[in-house]
């Protein structure tokens, strides 16, 4: 692929013959922005397809330059922009033959954002179009991500893996977990119970130690007649225990997110969500869906 960047760039540089086949140029700017996405180099990507799309605007890709654009600002985390110019594409009218995929590009702009709830309304408006398929697997992967499993069992397509994700997503519901108000509770009666209850004994015994030996020293200074000691000691203890039934809830909640995200990656075996398309797919929007 090294090989290739380089002998595209090579040619640029050296630029078109005097008279040369406008055609020929165009070809030879698209190959060498398509190199510079191809390699990663994103930003780069983007100064090139402008270029194209501003050099031939009636040339045949130049929507389709628009679409790269857009893509390669979305896989170089420049989700803002990608999304804005997903849509600016999208909602034309009348609807060119990059509309569906500047749609579902949009709706994966906004999923990898994590903005699952816009990547879902998108996603849903590619209904009645040739990117439906790709559209409901993003809008029922955006309801897992929000735990919204029921809907998510609603939303995938019907295809041999929709379907065993349709069978699956109502487990999200029964994954269960330590509790996080049970090990606060715990950690309050007795300092560690909590962590251990959570699934982690080393914790629970690092903060049974700690609050015990402020405890006691506590105790036995006061008995000792050293008040100023005993009142330091008594203060740590206080911020050890509090501390010791924040993190017993917070090693409850981690655990909890721990089966949530390893049930997510059984999910993924089966299909993750789909990537920006590669092809443009015509207007990919229903009469039904416009009304999102």
């Amino acid at each position: 692929m090294g090989s290739r960047l380089a002998t595209v760039l090579v040619a640029a540089l050296l630029g078109p013959a005097p008279g040369g086949d406008p055609a020929g140029d165009a070809d030879l700017l698209w190959g060498f922005a398509s190199s510079l996405e191809d390699e990663g180099e994103y930003y780069r990507a983007v100064t090139e397809f402008w270029r194209f799309r501003h050099s031939f605007p009636a040339e045949a890709r130049a929507d389709e330059a628009r679409y790269r654009v857009a893509r390669c600002h979305a896989r170089g985390d420049r989700l803002a922009e990608a999304r804005a110019l997903f849509l600016a594409l999208a909602d034309e009218e009348p609807p060119g033959p990059w509309a569906g995929a500047a749609r579902l590009g949009a709706a994966r702009a906004a999923y990898q954002g994590e903005d699952y709830e816009t990547a879902a309304t998108q996603a849903q408006r590619l209904r009645g179009g040739p990117l439906e398929s790709d559209g409901a697997l993003l809008a029922g992967w955006a309801r897992l991500r929000q735990g919204r499993w029921r809907e998510a069992e609603t939303a995938f397509p019907i295809t041999a893996e929709g379907l065993e994700l349709t069978r699956r997503a109502p487990e999200g519901e029964t994954l269960g977990g330590p509790s996080p108000w049970v090990a606060a509770g715990l950690s309050a009666l007795v300092p560690g119970l909590g962590q251990t209850y959570a699934g982690r004994p080393g914790d629970g015994l690092v903060a049974f130690a700690l609050n015990a030996a402020f405890a006691v020293g506590a105790v036995q200074a006061f008995a000792a007649d050293q008040d100023a000691l005993g009142a330091v000691l008594g203060t740590l203890e206080v911020g050890w225990y509090a501390g010791n039934v924040i993190t017993a809830a917070g090693a409850a909640r981690r655990g909890v997110e721990r089966r949530r995200r390893g049930f997510l990656r059984e999910l993924e075996a089966i299909q993750g969500p789909p990537d920006y398309a590669e092809s443009g797919e015509g207007p990919g929007l229903s009469l039904a869906a416009m009304s999102f």
